[in-house]
């Protein structure tokens, strides 16, 4: 059972593209158990509902903890939903709970940001092992991967009370 750092993700670029980057790269999943006692599970079409019909609005809405396609156990957090705004040609910005086993592995997200032609900005706590870490891709390319160490972690550290 791994340590989770989890805190924040923003997710930076046209609508159009966040939109095709939760269609098709984030994914929820019903688990269970088969006969044989393996593991079973199935995407979940209902756990994630990405709603871009509005010409300047977003929706997305996560009922189901959500996999980052291309990643070593990252997830957007479940019972999170934002609304994303388009003004004025500005970039959409939207922001989510956001766990990885371990910690944040920024090489993971420089292709999925070229792919999707997406920034990410990540603040993440690891309570277990006692680190922040600030993580950011724009374009492509790792830009800031930050880990930060507390003499005294409850008081010093923003969020003493996520990951572990």
């Amino acid at each position: 059972m791994p340590n989770w750092c989890e805190g924040i993700m923003k997710i930076r670029g046209t609508k159009e593209n966040v939109a095709k980057f939760f269609k098709e790269g984030v994914h929820t999943y019903n688990w269970g158990r088969k006969a044989d006692n393996s593991d079973a599970y199935e995407i979940d079409s209902d756990g994630l509902i990405v709603d871009d019909s509005d010409k300047y609005m977003l929706d997305v809405i996560i009922k189901n903890d959500a996999y980052i396609e291309g990643t070593s156990r990252a997830f957007i957090l479940s019972d999170y939903y934002d609304m994303c705004f388009e003004y004025n040609d500005e970039p959409t910005i939207c922001i989510f709970g956001f766990k990885q086993a371990w910690g944040i592995r920024a090489d993971e997200f420089v292709p999925i940001s070229k792919k999707y032609n997406l920034d990410f900005r990540f603040n993440g706590y690891e309570g277990g092992m006692c680190f922040e870490e600030l993580v950011e891709i724009i374009n492509g390319e790792i830009t800031k991967d930050e880990t930060i160490e507390y003499e005294d972690w409850n008081w010093e550290c923003p969020r003493p009370d996520l990951g572990g």
